[in-house]
Formats: structure tokens, sequence, C-alpha cells
């Protein structure tokens, strides 16, 4: 069973513009959310980093502008006047001060690299801290669910599962980082872009605009990358659904060739390398091209007797800071594009459970009518407050019946009824409606059983066996039985009629199946290369 939770739908036929200016509306909205949980309380050590970005930016165009003062120097007479020791020096007649303008330029690049080294760090330990605590909300946030007040947010758990999830939040944690280290980037590049139209103003807007216009180029494959994540995604719930088919199938060993899916399963995976490959390419020919440019010109001035060569590095230097910061960015964003649909799924996932406290559940009486839900034939399964349902499942798990009745509501009212997990040892009071206990518990101290669900005789009470369990189904006065799979409905019907009967037969031969070709593995860890 697999459910879409993206929070985007299918790439429509749109204009270019409007389309650009959602996406990156989407896109500014799930950075600024993740920076605001990386940073948040957080305040002093973010000082830190900012502090050591500004130093990092202020020694590296400290280190440009000696190289062009140098320059400016030698095109005028080469005097200068040391400050406060009123020394004049000609810089044409001693070429040792060369030596020294080179010197001091490397030193502050090489403190410059060293500052960009601290701030990083700074930025990568605090953005640990928060992955850290993220893990363990989460942890905290998927025992409470599934909740029928946060249907969104269990779908995603059951479809998804905590590996899903983590999924996300590690890749959001990346891409905070990316996004913290890319914001120094542009903000000094800004400053050299500053720097370069002083220089070059003709040289500079033509750059300047050719770099806008190859960003805007590599928006279709940022577009590319959303849709081959969501490609992903559905050619495997695909392949998963095939092979279980075929599971399902007594003949498959006879009849079973090939699989059809496997072919989009193979290029799906690929396209996320593909579309990396192009990115990067297309980035590379860029700043290529623009150097080149710059490179001629500049030649070009000094070939024609305009000698200015000092200046002409300052300008290639500043032009790599501007270059950096548009590189840095755009990597960002493609990143976001790239991972869009794990991390939408976990921003989502946040924000529904901010809801859970704050919708009341249904407080049930003896005698109203719940409904758990529907059967995929669309029969709605009502039950009565006070009823025993035999419930069985493919899943040893507890909780995967929750998951089945997490769209209970009463009748009367459509407030949503909780469901709970009860030891029949150690009955609890719970808000919850309905109550799913372990059969397996009750038939081991059947003396306490009969007790411990009088207790609950004001609760639809789900008694949950397992496989192992199906042939004591009705031991405990149940009068329904209900099967789930995959977190929903499956087959309901009343005990002790031939309708029950031909479901607990088909259970049965369902779970013998599953049984003797169980193991096969569904599911793959992505890596991250961001």
């Amino acid at each position: 069973m697999q459910k879409d939770v993206s929070a985007s739908g299918t790439i429509k036929a749109d204009t270019f513009f409007p389309r650009i200016w959602r996406q990156g509306r989407n896109y500014s909205t799930i950075v600024g959310w993740l920076l605001y949980r990386a940073f948040t309380g957080r305040h002093w050590q973010l000082a830190i980093a900012v502090v050591l970005s500004l130093l990092h930016l202020s020694t590296q165009v400290a280190a440009i502008y000696v190289v062009y003062w140098y320059g400016k120097q030698m095109e005028q007479t080469g005097l200068v006047t040391v400050p406060f020791l009123d020394i004049n020096v000609n810089l044409k007649d001693d070429p040792q001060w060369l030596w020294a303008i080179v010197a001091v330029s490397t030193a502050c690049f090489v403190i410059s690299a060293a500052l960009l080294y601290f701030s990083r760090k700074v930025i990568l330990d605090m953005v640990e801290k928060y992955f850290a605590r993220s893990t363990e909300q989460l942890v905290l946030l998927s025992l409470r669910v599934p909740d029928p007040r946060v249907p969104f947010a269990s779908n995603i758990i059951m479809d998804h599962g905590y590996g899903g999830l983590t999924a996300g939040c590690r890749r959001g944690a990346l891409i905070a980082i990316s996004f913290a280290n890319a914001i120094t980037a542009v903000v000094g590049g800004l400053g050299a872009a500053f720097f370069l139209f002083r220089i070059d103003l003709p040289l500079t807007l033509v750059i300047i605009c050719s770099a806008l216009l190859a960003a805007l180029f590599l928006y279709p494959i940022t577009l590319r990358a959303v849709q081959s994540a969501k490609d992903r995604e559905r050619s495997q719930a695909a392949m998963r659904l095939e092979v279980r088919k075929l599971n399902e199938d007594p003949t498959v060993e006879q009849t079973a060739t090939s699989l059809e899916t496997v072919d989009e399963v193979a290029r799906s995976l690929m396209m996320r390398r593909r579309v990396l490959t192009e990115l990067v390419f297309a980035m590379e020919i860029g700043v290529t091209i623009l150097l080149g440019v710059v490179i001629y010109y500049m030649a070009s001035q000094a070939l024609a007797g305009r000698e200015q060569w000092a200046i002409f590095i300052a300008y290639v230097g500043a032009l790599r800071m501007t270059l950096n910061g548009v590189t840095l960015a755009i990597r960002a964003f493609a990143n976001v594009s790239r991972y869009y649909p794990q991390i939408v799924r976990y921003y989502l996932f946040i924000k529904d459970m901010q809801k859970i406290d704050k919708t009341p559940l249904a407080e049930v009486r003896r005698g109203d009518k719940v409904f758990l839900g529907a059967l995929p034939n669309g029969q709605d399964v009502v039950v009565e407050v006070g009823d025993r349902l035999a419930t069985l499942s493919l899943v040893r798990l507890l909780r995967e019946p929750m998951f089945a009745v997490v769209g209970a509501k009463l009748v009367r009212s459509g407030e949503p009824v909780a469901s709970a997990a009860i030891d029949p040892a150690n009955i609890r009071k719970t808000p919850a409606g309905i109550t799913i206990v372990s059969g397996n518990k009750l038939l081991r101290e059947e003396e306490r059983a009969a007790v411990a669900l009088d207790e609950l005789k004001d609760k639809v009470t789900m008694i949950f066996y397992q496989v192992t369990d199906r042939d004591r189904v009705g031991s405990f006065g149940e009068t329904h039985v209900l099967t789930t799979e995959d977190g929903e409905l499956r087959r309901f019907a009343v005990l002790g009629t031939e309708e029950s009967d031909v479901v607990l037969k088909e259970f049965t031969l369902k779970a013998a199946k599953t049984a003797t070709k169980a193991g096969l593995a569904e599911d793959d860890e992505e890596e991250d290369d961001i």
C-alpha cells in the first residue's frame, strides 16, 4: 500500500515564470523552516559562526584589495607615504615591495581559509545537535501515532515508516548546512560584485547577466530532479505491488518469466545520477565560459598596451568570489530539488503533529455507534460500544490494527475516536474509545481475561490474534471477525456465520502462503551524497 503524501501534485503545463515563482516560494518555505529549527536556541554559537564568516570575507577582500591597491599605485607615480611613519616609498624603484604585497595577500588568503573552516565547523556542530534532537522528537512523536486527530501524519508513518521520516530529517539537516554555508558565500559574492563594478562596469554587467541566465536555464534540470524523485517512489511501489501479486499466485513458479517494472525502477534510480551529472556539467561549462570571457577581455586590454596585470589578478579573484557564491546557492537549491519529496514528508509530518493536542477526542458511551472505516468494496464497518471484535492480521505488531482504524469516528457527531493498545494484566485508564488487547496474553491468563475484558465493557474491544492463535477466535465472546492488511480493513463479518467461516478460511490460506514466501526485501536505503 502506497499513498501519495507529497505536498506538490503532478507538474502541470503552466507558464514558465509563474512556475518558477511557485517552486521558489515552496523551496523558500521549506528552507526557512529548516534553518529556523536548526539554529533556534543556539544564538551564541550562531553569532560566533557569523563573526567568523564575516572575518573570513574581510580577509579575503583584504587579500584582493592589497593586489588591487598595488596595481593602482603602479599605474600612477608609484610614490606612497607610509602612514604614521611619514616615510615616502617609490614602489617602482623598489621591486621588493611586490614580494611583500604577494606575501600579505597570501597570508590573508590562508587566514581566510582557516576562518572559513572554523565557521563551518561551528555550523556543523550546531546542525549535529539539531539532528540529534530532531531524531529524538521523531521517535517520541511516532509513538503517538496512529491517531485520528492527525490522520495525515499517521498515513505517512504507515506508508513510509520511521526510516522514511529520519531520511527526510537527515537530508533536511544536510540542506541546512548547505544553505548556511551558501549564505556566507552569497554575501561575499555580492561584496565582490560591487568591487567588480568599480573595476570594469561593462564587463561585469555582461558576466552577471550571463550568470543569471545560466541559473535560469538550470531550472529545467531541477524540475527533472523533483520529478525523478517522485518517479522513483512510484516505480518502487509498482514493483512491490507486482512482486506481491506474484507471491500470491500459487502457480508463480510455472508462470512467472519476467517482471514488467524492473526497467522503470532501474531508470528511476539511475536518473538521480544522470540529473546530478547534468547539473555539474552545466555549471562547469558556464563557469568556464565566463572565465574565458574575462581572460580574453583582460588579455586584449594588455595586448593593446594597457597593461593592468595586478588589476587583472584582483578582478579574477573577485570574480571567483562572486561565482562561488552563485554556484553554492544554485547547488543548495538543486539539493532541495533532488530530495524535495523526502524533506517535505518530514516537514508535513511535524506540521500535522502540532495539531494533535489541539483537537479533542470523542468520549464514547455505552450504545454509541462507531465508524471504524470502509472495506475495499466500499462497505462501512460500523460497530457499537461494548462490542468485541476478533481481529486478525498477517503482521505480529499490536499497533498494526490501530493504523487500520485511524479514521474511526462517532456516527452521531463525527468526532474522532482514538485507539490504544492495552495490557490485560495492567488495565489503565485511557480516553481512547477503541482498545486493542493481545489475544495471546488473554489465552495465557484466561482466569484474568474475564475480569480484564469486563473493565473494558464501555469500549470497542479489538482482541488481536496472531496467526498461530487463529483457531481460538471466539474464545472471549467476540461478536464479529475483522481482518486487516497493510494498515487497512479487509474483511468484516458476524462471527458464527458462513461469511465469517469464509473470512477465516481465506485468512488461513493467505497466512500459510505468506509464511512460505517470506523474507523478500522491499525497501532500500538511498545514500546521501549532498
